[in-house]
Formats: structure tokens, C-alpha cells, sequence
């Protein structure tokens, strides 16, 4: 068929004959005729197809919904050779037909899916091929669609993201955070295909956001963070992986999303998968160090805040690493730290009950940093006091612990004189003597020790017999650790050198 100038009218009365008459008919046969006679039509018009793709197309399009299996694969038919001669042309209906492929890769007839297979390796060789094609109106469609879970369709869509990511002309990375959350899905599905075109998608984005000096990070870390509570594996390990990339590219231009960022390492950093936690470790202490170098502001509260929720975990790895945090950042911002006081110190003090020695010593080493300012030595340590009053079974367990500990930690002259003055006396036991000091005269190291200071703690313990057994414990801990030998040498020079 060729066109002449006058044949135009008399070809759109027929294709309306083929398209609204046959391929709209109740009867089966008469849609399929009229499906392979617009398919006629269009390769007879050749170049002149273009003009008539108005009539051409939505019949067609429409019979993708037929209830008849056969009518469906002669519309992949049909379609295909009009797209074989219109070529570019079809690109204005790229959508609808996009659509209309997502409708056929989930059908239930294998005919139908091997034809929508062919009609859809087609359009992307048209695609590829144009300098036209308006990605931005697809990309929605896309988003749409990358959620649904059924295979097929998942496999068309991983396609096409692959496919629009190798047109040089097509930059996808501006698109990522519309797919991202997609293609981590479909990192769980069941079928190993799928799985492996994701992971090759993701990786190549990857690898193109390393490469790239303008991508946007915050807008996937709330997808990768998310990800990386997946319940599948090999989604959380590509998660994180993601994340330390982030961390390392993105440095302090994620500031915004650090307490985001962090709850997702202290999550993932006590994985049940090994290789999940190598990770996540790798991604903490690169997390720390960026911090730790930071010359910018920080907002501190919601990273206290996470920290303060993590420290609470059921994972003593979580436990651990929240406390490598937390003194961290009493080093880097001392100042900030101390005005949110108020909510770390009682759960510091409640993590001094912990199952892991480890995590005790390690709580009793933030405990000390802070306590090297003097109101807050003097706050801790009541503190401690108070809850061994409260709770003689930790007194009775770690007691002795945490004293010790303190003590290598702080100075254990300091130490025992502030536990004195909260306790209202001294009494230190050398050698089967109890020597008891008037807390009115005394004067240790040569340094006075004001009656006003030692006065008002005086009526802080009134439980005697805590009182006593915590007196106790302080001079056992005196008589018999090593680490406090030096003290010992020194008390006693005092006790038998009145002028020292």
C-alpha cells in the first residue's frame, strides 16, 4: 500500500474499519483478523506510518486486555511489526505501551509471554537507538510498577532500569532514590535470576556513585537504613555495604542523617550473619573516626539519643559499641555532652547491672570521662552510692568492681576521700587496725579537707547498715588490691607520720 495525496481519508476509514469494526468484535476470529490487518496497514504505510499511529495503536493496545489467550499474542504480534516500521514513532505512546507489557509478562499463557518478550526487546533497541526519549514521564510509571512482586514483571522492570542505565545519554543516577527501594526488594525474591540482575543493578550504580562528584546522598539514606533491617540477608549485607560507601563519599554532607545512620550500624553490628558484621564494623569505625575529625557542628542530641536507645539493646555487641560512641563524643564535645546529662547518667548507671563484664568496665571508663569534671565526679559517685543503697546484690556482685575500677580510673585518693566525704566518715583498715579519723581533723596529703565539704553529704546515707557494709567493702578493696598498693604506702606514712 502506498500513500498518494488524496488516499489519507480513505485510509483512516480503513483502519477505523479494522480497529473499531474487527478488532473490537464479540467474535474472537474477526479480532484477530482485524489485529493482523492494522498490522498490514502499517507495513504497507512504511515511512508514512508515522501519521496514522493515532488509529494504529489504541486498538491494539486495547485487545492486551482480551479474555482470549490468542487474541493477546496476535496484539504482541501486531504491535510489533507496527513498532518494526514506525521505529522511532512510537515513542509518543511509550507509557501506555509500557503498560500494556507489564499486563502481558504476568499472563498465564507461555505464548503470550514469549511474544511480549519479543515485542519487548524491540522497543528497547528503539529506545537505545533514540535521542528522544523522555525519561522523565517513564520514571513514575517505573515507580509504580517496581513494587509489584510477581517475577515476570520484576523482570522486565530490572531490565529496563539495566537498559536505560547503559544509554549514555540517559542519566539514572538523577532517578536513583525512585528505584532504589525496588531494587533492594527484589534482592529477597525468590527467584535466583532476579536476585542476580538486582545485585548487578545495584552494583553498577554503585560503582557509578563512586565515580560521580554530584550525587545527592541523603535522599537513599532513609532506603539504605531501612534495607538494612530487611529480614532477608543478602539485603541487609548489601545495605550496609551501601552505607560505608555513603559514609566514606558522603562524609560531612550526612550530617543531617547521622543518628539515622548510626541506628543502622549499632543494628546491623551484632547481625547473626558474620559477614554482615564484619561489615558493619568496618562502617562503625569509619563512622567514629568522621566524627571524631569533624570540624563542623554536629547535632548532638539525636546521636546521644540513638546511643542512649542502643545502650539498652539485647545485644551486648550493640551495648559495646554504643559505649565506644558515647565516650567519643565526651572527648570531641565534652561541654554538649554535659548538658544531656540528665539522660545518659541513669542509664549509664542502670548498664553498671549488665550481664557482660565487658560492658561494665567499659561503662565504668565513660562514667570515669565524665567524672573528671568535678561537679560531675561529684554527681557520679553519689550516684553509684545511691544505687548500691537501693540494690545490695549489685553492691554484693560488683562492688568491689566498680570501686576498683574507678579508682585506676579516676585516682584512688580522690576516689576514697569523695566516698568518705558522701559517706560522712572515713574508716580504713591496715593490718587487723581499724583506724577511725575525725573528719573534723583530718588532713590527707596535705591537702585540708574542709569540714563544709565533708558536712554536706553527712545526711545523704542514713542506712547505717548500708553505711557500714559499703565501709566495708571500701577497706577491703583497700587492704587487698594491687592496683591500690601506692594508696596503701601513702595512708600509711600519714597514720605514722602525723606531720605528713
Amino acid at each position: 500500500m502506498s500513500q498518494d495525496s488524496g488516499d489519507t481519508d480513505r485510509i483512516c476509514r480503513i483502519i477505523a474499519l479494522l480497529g473499531q469494526t474487527f478488532s473490537a468484535s464479540t467474535n474472537s476470529n474477526h479480532r484477530k483478523g482485524g489485529l493482523l490487518g492494522l498490522a498490514a496497514c502499517a507495513i504497507g504505510l512504511l515511512q508514512d506510518v508515522s501519521d496514522y499511529l493515532d488509529v494504529l495503536i489504541p486498538p491494539i493496545l486495547q485487545c492486551f486486555d482480551d479474555p482470549e489467550s490468542r487474541v493477546r499474542y496476535y496484539a504482541c504480534e501486531s504491535l510489533y511489526n507496527v513498532a518494526k516500521v514506525a521505529r522511532a514513532g512510537i515513542l509518543r505512546y511509550f507509557n501506555s505501551i509500557f503498560e500494556g507489557l507489564c499486563k502481558l509478562f504476568a499472563d498465564t499463557d507461555v505464548d503470550v509471554k514469549n511474544g511480549a518478550n519479543l515485542l519487548d526487546r524491540l522497543v528497547k533497541d528503539i529506545v537505545t537507538e533514540s535521542d528522544s526519549f523522555d525519561v522523565e514521564t517513564f520514571i513514575p510509571l517505573l515507580q509504580k510498577h517496581i513494587k509489584r512482586t510477581n517475577p515476570y514483571v520484576r523482570q522486565l522492570i530490572v531490565g529496563w532500569i539495566t537498559v536505560l542505565d547503559s544509554v549514555p545519554d540517559i542519566q539514572m543516577l538523577d532517578w536513583i532514590p525512585e528505584i532504589l527501594d525496588g531494587l533492594f526488594n527484589m534482592l529477597s525474591d525468590g527467584n535466583k535470576d532476579i536476585r542476580q540482575a538486582a545485585d548487578l543493578a545495584l552494583a553498577d550504580f554503585l560503582k557509578e556513585i563512586k565515580m560521580s562528584s554530584s550525587v545527592e546522598f541523603l535522599p537513599m539514606v532513609s532506603i539504605v537504613v531501612s534495607q538494612s533491617k530487611s529480614k532477608d540477608r543478602f539485603s541487609r549485607l548489601t545495605a550496609m555495604t551501601w552505607i560505608l560507601e555513603f559514609i566514606a563519599l558522603g562524609g560531612e554532607g550526612l550530617g543531617m542523617s547521622y543518628s539515622d545512620l548510626l541506628g543502622s550500624v549499632m543494628w546491623t553490628i551484632s547481625d547473626q550473619e558474620p559477614e554482615i558484621r564484619v561489615v558493619a564494623e568496618r562502617t562503625n569505625e569509619t563512622f567514629r573516626e568522621l566524627v571524631r575529625g569533624t570540624s563542623q557542628e554536629i547535632e548532638l542530641i539525636p546521636l546521644l539519643h540513638t546511643l542512649i536507645r542502643e545502650l539498652l539493646s539485647e545485644h551486648i555487641s550493640t551495648r559495646i559499641a554504643s559505649l565506644g560512641w558515647i565516650y567519643m563524643l565526651l572527648e570531641k564535645f565534652p561541654a554538649e555532652i554535659m548538658e544531656s546529662i540528665d539522660d545518659l547518667l541513669p542509664v549509664l548507671l542502670k548498664t553498671l547491672n549488665d550481664e557482660s563484664d565487658e560492658v561494665v568496665l567499659f561503662n565504668l571508663q565513660v562514667m570515669a570521662r565524665i567524672s573528671i569534671d568535678e561537679v560531675q565526679f561529684d554527681r557520679v559517685l553519689q550516684a553509684i552510692l545511691q544505687l548500691f543503697s537501693s540494690d545490695r546484690r549489685l553492691l554484693e556482685a560488683r562492688g568491689s568492681v566498680i570501686i576498683r575500677k574507678l579508682s585506676i580510673l579516676l585516682n584512688p585518693q580522690r576516689v576514697y576521700l569523695q566516698c568518705a566525704s558522701i559517706l560522712g566518715f572515713l574508716i580504713f583498715l591496715f593490718q587487723k587496725l581499724v583506724l577511725v579519723v575525725d573528719i573534723f581533723h583530718i588532713s590527707f596529703l596535705h591537702i585540708p579537707i574542709k569540714i563544709e565539704k565533708l558536712n554536706k553529704h553527712v545526711d545523704t546515707m542514713e542506712d547505717l547498715d548500708f553505711t557500714a557494709m559499703m565501709v566495708q567493702t571500701l577497706n577491703l578493696i583497700l587492704l587487698t588490691s594491687p592496683e591500690l598498693r601506692d594508696f596503701r604506702n601513702v595512708l600509711k606514712r600519714s597514720v605514722f607520720s602525723p606531720q605528713v
